[in-house]
């Protein structure tokens, strides 16, 4: 017997395509629309230029940063009643919240009376920087906001009481809220099992099935792909500073940059003053068909984090794609990137250990091609579409 539509809203910072989060969030919406769903989504924006469709609501934020900032860490009234109105128009049987790291006190506070399922994109609930590790070193934390935070160099003095307070407000209405907590990875789903926030669920992520038809290429190119926003968390500079030592190593060597981001100036700059500019290509934003080439010319994939990623799908991306991945060993990550198996884990902060490991792989055709097909076969059998798909649905039950 069909399942009778229903009327699903789903909530996310924004609704612009960027990193692996939105594009989990994409392809939820599909699965859910695909299977006859009326599917609305909620966002935030301050740029009144953005025209969605008519089933993409999208708040209009303050211009000015301080009343951005004052939205999440005092109130935001115009918030909570628009999104009540929201609610009160749509009345959804099903509401699917995603990542809120703009306004979550102001979010839950107009959700109360209504329940929702939440899976955790990240650590913002339970730290108050989102990094999940200890910001000066990548060092692991067991987070939870309080005033370790400050002890531990995270935040400053006059950032504490805001963040505690953000911290308290959210927790007056969340457990409320939301029934269930989703966890891509088992490490956050036992951070939150830690901290309180119950009941947790694993819930694995996957894969766009464009990958599944992927003919896996290996050749004598040396060709690194990094995608991912260019901020300080991604640690591309770290990425950077190993060049010089690969370009030694291997004298045809190429960097794809994928991504945009705050530090793309000062990333360009640190490139120009190692004399790379013909190593190095900032290819800005890319779509997902353009993505997908990139991942079939790419020789490694280098994941040089130092935030706790709670999955990194760029990474299962590429082992999908059959790219052998380094990566660093924090988070999520070594969760679907096993060492020596998958691809190579290194230290966070590490430029001289990512230099080795990606001369390891680039010298080396045979072991990237064991490693890229050993990763293949593990994301399409553990990661698969198919199952995705039928736990996506299931929560409809």
């Amino acid at each position: 017997m069909p399942m009778k539509s229903k009327t699903i809203l789903m909530l996310n910072d924004h609704i612009h395509f960027g990193g692996g989060g939105d594009a989990v969030f994409q392809l939820e919406r599909q699965i859910f629309e695909q299977a006859g769903h009326q599917v609305y989504t909620y966002s935030m924006s301050p740029d009144a230029q953005v025209k969605p469709s008519a089933h993409d609501i999208i708040f209009q934020e303050p211009a000015s940063y301080l009343q951005r900032r004052l939205g999440k860490f005092v109130i935001m009234p115009k918030l909570v009643q628009h999104l009540r109105d929201v609610l009160h128009r749509l009345q959804p049987d099903f509401i699917k919240l995603h990542l809120l790291a703009k306004y979550p006190a102001e979010i839950y506070a107009a959700l109360k009376g209504y329940k929702a399922v939440q899976i955790l994109h990240g650590p913002n609930l339970f730290c108050a920087t989102g990094w999940g590790a200890l910001k000066i070193n990548s060092n692991r934390c067991e987070q939870g906001i309080g005033r370790k935070c400050y002890q531990r160099g995270c935040v400053n003095l006059a950032q504490l009481p805001l963040h505690m307070n953000l911290d308290r407000r959210i927790k007056h209405n969340i457990h409320d809220v939301v029934t269930k907590f989703l966890a891509p990875s088992h490490q956050i789903a036992q951070t939150a099992h830690d901290l309180g926030y119950r009941p947790v669920e694993y819930f694995p992520l996957t894969i766009d099935p464009v990958f599944e038809d992927i003919e896996p290429r290996y050749d004598d190119r040396a060709n690194i792909l990094f995608v991912g926003a260019l901020v300080e968390a991604k640690g591309l500079a770290y990425l950077i500073e190993a060049l010089p030592a690969i370009v030694r190593a291997l004298p045809k060597l190429s960097l794809n940059i994928a991504g945009r981001g705050a530090l793309t100036s000062s990333l360009k700059q640190k490139v120009t003053q190692l004399e790379l500019q013909a190593r190095v290509n900032f290819l800005g934003f890319q779509s997902r068909a353009e993505l997908l080439q990139l991942y079939q010319q790419a020789s490694v994939v280098v994941m040089p984090s130092i935030w706790c990623e709670q999955f990194g799908l760029v990474g299962l991306e590429a082992l999908a794609a059959g790219v052998p991945v380094v990566a660093t060993d924090i988070g999520g990550i070594p969760e679907w990137c096993l060492h020596e198996k998958h691809g190579l884990l290194v230290p966070a902060r590490d430029s001289g250990q990512i230099a080795s490991a990606v001369i390891r792989l680039l010298r080396d055709i045979t072991l990237r091609r064991h490693y890229g097909a050993a990763g293949r076969e593990f994301v399409l059998a553990e990661f698969a579409y198919q199952q995705y798909q039928q736990n996506i649905l299931a929560q409809l039950d």
